[in-house]
């Protein structure tokens, strides 16, 4: 969001369900310079400046506390006019200016409790660089495993019955079965002759 690398309009982070302030404040324009200009309350010596929301946020981080809450000139959906509102920013668009994230996690908290955690998330890099940076490192680190692991081999083709050899058992078997074929020779049936049979008659 702060980066110019990494362009996001300071817009994509604001609330345009916002109106613009009702405290009567004095504006005074600066040009040259990365904001708008500084607004001044009334009863107050406090200046903020005043962010173009097209452009850039400033620097969270660089930013002393009681300079956080600056001003935007920003879209409202509640302006009848095409001219932007200007407002302080809420702590809830603060939270989605440093990392899109903490939104929903301050739904019941107090506003205290609400500063203390921005003032600790500002304190720690953003949640996109964070997981940038980790998907780069897991990212390497699976290339390195795949270099290391051996892909697995597909199975071989199934080989014809014709391609494999026989078994010395299977061979030995074959021989014996051509062994016991018919080889046309008489045979003497007398042997199983009834008494008083002749051989023409046990043959018959």
């Amino acid at each position: 969001m702060t980066g110019e690398h990494y362009f996001q309009p300071l817009q994509a982070s604001l609330d345009d369900t916002l109106w613009g302030s009702r405290e009567r404040f004095l504006f005074e324009p600066c040009f040259g310079e990365n904001y708008l200009g500084t607004v001044r309350l009334r009863n107050s010596d406090l200046s903020l400046r005043v962010y173009d929301a097209e452009g850039l946020a400033p620097d969270l981080a660089a930013i002393q506390p009681r300079f956080l809450f600056f001003w935007v000139k920003a879209d409202s959906c509640g302006n009848k006019t095409d001219n932007k509102v200007m407002r302080p920013v809420r702590v809830h668009e603060l939270f989605s200016i440093w990392d899109f994230e903490g939104k929903l996690s301050l739904r019941g908290m107090s506003s205290e409790q609400a500063l203390l955690l921005l003032h600790r998330r500002l304190q720690s890099p953003p949640g996109k660089i964070s997981r940038l940076l980790a998907h780069y490192l897991l990212k390497r680190k699976a290339e390195s495993f795949s270099q290391d692991v051996v892909p697995p081999q597909p199975p071989p083709p199934a080989e014809m019955s014709a391609d494999i050899p026989y078994s010395p058992m299977e061979l030995a078997a074959e021989v014996r079965a051509e062994a016991s074929c018919a080889d046309d020779a008489e045979i003497d049936l007398s042997t199983w002759a009834l008494p008083g049979e002749s051989k023409k008659m046990a043959a018959a």
